[in-house]
């Protein structure tokens, strides 16, 4: 982790503004953005900590940089934020306490006046962050639970670095606040809207985890308060199972799906700081933090910025934000501050739960079902997408299909900068009727269902039930079914459709189409080779559905997560029920 955070803290400063006639002298400049964003503050703490682990006055002097910039855009209220631009309440907390982590490594290695400037920014800071951070602010749903919560960590550091005894009382009224927005099921409640209109709690398991649960680590680490801890301890059994073998997390039906970026939240931080501090209770946090950093460096570099997901490096036209890989080598140095003495727990399994086969989990207060199969992790989500197979991972192929934003998300991700898409990852059901199109994506209240499960077999059947609609919420008129038969490295669907109303059906299939795949396009079968030796062959048994025309120029691109993908259209077979269509997916070594 040390030197993966290094690198992180070295690309930062290479992108700091040293022009000393720049209105903004000290800021990390954006590559893509062209402007020096608020989260960037962030790295305040990487320099600090760096200098006071290796000595080199390099970064004292860029740390000392950046606190002048920081000092220069405080508010006078003691928020950042410009305007239209970050959220000030939400860029405040994380700012603050990155201030306070690097004035606690840095105080005396810093020059007289750049410790006065910190010092003030920490008070001015807190005292926003005490003023705005209340349960009220929480319950409007925005900026989310978890930004919430870091206001439990930041104020409980500001008492750290001040003695006022007011953050901390508050710290400990914010972290006690959080810990009560856990449901049955273990997620954190409360981040962003509800599930399009499906009445399920606002739950998204990357912000959770590279967040708020971070946070709460933070807190509990600062202040001894056990029970905090053990809540986290629960908490964090249920996110640890969407952590996948290859290390990112599965965020494929959360609030924020339009900010999924594989590895977790395109706003978050990492899910380092919430796993490796605790490790002592459990070995599996150490294999999930070190698993979730190496699937970063291996997959999601850019430049040496990190970037939307793993396609992003073989797409010319796609630059990197800056914003994440300064929250992440923040993250990582709070790890490394945090388990610094912390051994690993010497019980238990050090696998994951993901790495496990042979098992099923419905979490009914969100309405999603996980598969693991012996060579397959599959998600099908109900929350507010439908009953979609949302996320596909196989250890040959890796990722083989991921949900994205759909129709409603793009306006919140697209001012983001990043190439748009040129088509939805999900798959879906489709109908046309009257030249409108109608979906499972936009059934908010889908019915999920498990048929049946046999460990011994390796056989898993699901099913859904739900209404055709359009992106605006209109109803078809007509109720579909999906059949779910998973066994083995087999996905097979059996999609009907019911209803008086004269439709033209249709099922699409993206599938991940990584640099150096294969496409085989046969009579009834579609292949997609991957270069590791994998094949993903879907098949349509000619007497119930047809395979349209697919090739490598109707690919399609997503930044979030930057994936590319083959969407692979099925309709009904001619001369067949016009209202069903069968076929299947097989991953096969």
């Amino acid at each position: 982790m040390f030197d993966a955070a290094n690198d992180l803290c070295d690309v930062l400063m290479s992108h700091q503004v040293t022009d000393e006639t720049s209105v903004d002298f000290g800021g990390i400049l954006c590559p893509l953005c062209g402007e020096v964003h608020i989260r960037t503050g962030e790295a305040l703490f990487p320099f600090c900590y760096f200098y006071s682990q290796t000595k080199e006055r390099k970064y004292i002097e860029s740390a000392a940089r950046l606190i002048g910039w920081l000092f220069r855009t405080q508010n006078e209220e003691g928020s950042w934020g410009r305007e239209g631009g970050d959220v000030p309440k939400g860029a405040t907390v994380f700012v603050t306490a990155a201030l306070c982590h690097a004035y606690q490594v840095a105080e005396s290695d810093l020059e007289g006046e750049d410790r006065g400037m910190l010092d003030k920014m920490i008070r001015g800071g807190a005292e926003y962050v005490y003023r705005v951070a209340t349960p009220q602010w929480a319950e409007k749903g925005e900026p989310g639970i978890n930004w919430f919560i870091c206001s439990s960590a930041a104020l409980q550091l500001a008492y750290a670095v001040t003695g006022e005894e007011k953050y901390r009382e508050r710290a400990k009224d914010n972290a006690f606040s959080g810990i009560e927005q856990m449901n049955e099921d273990g997620f954190l409640v409360g981040e962003g809207t509800t599930s399009l209109g499906s009445g399920l709690p606002s739950v998204d398991v990357a912000r959770n985890l590279e967040v708020g649960l971070g946070a709460l680590v933070v807190y509990s680490c600062l202040s001894g308060n056990e029970e905090v801890r053990r809540a986290v301890l629960r908490s964090l059994e249920t996110h640890l199972n969407f952590i996948t073998p290859a290390g990112y997390i599965d965020d494929s039906w959360g609030t924020r799906v339009c900010e999924w970026t594989l590895l977790g939240n395109v706003n978050g931080g990492g899910c380092q700081t919430a796993l490796m501090p605790l490790r002592n209770c459990d070995a599996r946090f150490q294999r999930a933090a070190g698993q979730n950093l190496r699937y970063m460096l291996k997959n999601m570099m850019k430049d040496g910025l990190v970037a939307t997901g793993p396609h992003a490096k073989d797409n010319a036209e796609f630059v990197s934000c800056i914003k994440p890989t300064a929250s992440r080598a923040n993250t990582v140095c709070q790890a490394l501050v945090y388990c610094c003495g912390v051994p690993l727990s010497p019980t238990g399994k050090s696998i994951l739960p993901t790495e496990e086969k042979g098992w099923v989990r419905f979490y009914k207060s969100v309405n999603v079902i996980q598969v693991r199969t012996s060579a397959l992790l599959c998600t099908i989500s109900g929350y507010g997408a439908g009953g979609t197979v949302s996320h596909v991972w196989h250890s040959g192929f890796g990722v083989v299909q991921a949900g994205s934003g759909t129709i409603g998300d793009e306006a919140r991700v697209w001012s983001l900068n990043e190439p748009p898409p040129t088509g939805c990852l999900t798959p879906r059901i489709e109908a046309e009727i009257d030249g409108e199109l109608f979906s499972n994506l936009f059934e908010p209240r889908a019915l999920l269902s498990l048929s049946g499960d046999s460990v011994s077999n390796d056989r898993f059947w699901i099913s859904v039930r739900g209404c055709l609609k359009s992106a605006s919420g209109k109803d078809s008129g007509l109720d579909y079914i999906i059949a779910y038969r998973l066994e083995g490295g087999i996905i097979s669907k059996e999609i009907v459709v019911e209803g008086p109303r004269e439709t033209s059906l249709r099922s699409v299939e993206p599938i991940v189409f990584a640099r150096g795949c294969e496409l085989d396009v046969g009579e009834r079968s579609v292949e997609i080779k991957h270069p590791g030796g994998t094949s993903c062959i879907l098949t349509a048994p000619p007497e119930h559905a047809r395979i349209g025309p697919v090739s490598r120029e109707n690919s399609i691109w997503h930044s979030f997560p930057a994936l590319n993908a083959i969407p692979i259209v099925i309709e009904p077979a001619e001369n067949a029920n016009a209202r069903r269509i069968i076929y299947s997916i097989e991953l096969r070594d």
